[in-house]
């Protein structure tokens, strides 16, 4: 099984691909990118995290820090981070293949 995000080359414009984030005490989310990984190519909205690709041909690795904060300040109290790699592929003319993450896990209740 791949394990990338493919986007055709043949696609006009800046093709985009939500991440998945959410807090379950409701706290803001904020995505950024890591590692010099937003060149000209990919850029990401830190509030929404969406990432927006300007296709061109080939790999691109893609390094994404996601964290958490109270609503009143601006030192996250979590961080993790997310890797990834995209391919623009100049064979393929399809649009939509495969640009998602699977929903959140579904919680599972522990009893010790």
């Amino acid at each position: 099984m791949d394990c990338y995000v493919e986007i055709g080359s043949s696609c006009f414009g800046p093709q985009t691909l939500q991440i998945p984030v959410s807090d379950p005490d409701g706290d803001v989310v904020k995505c950024f990118c890591t590692n010099n990984t937003c060149l000209s190519v990919i850029s990401i909205n830190s509030d929404t995290c969406v990432i927006t690709f300007n296709p061109v041909n080939g790999y691109y690795a893609i390094y994404i820090t996601i964290q958490d904060f109270d609503k009143s300040t601006t030192i996250p109290k979590s961080s993790i981070e997310l890797q990834f790699v995209t391919f623009v592929n100049p064979t393929s003319n399809n649009c939509r293949k495969c640009r998602h993450f699977l929903p959140k896990t579904i919680s599972v209740s522990c009893q010790w």
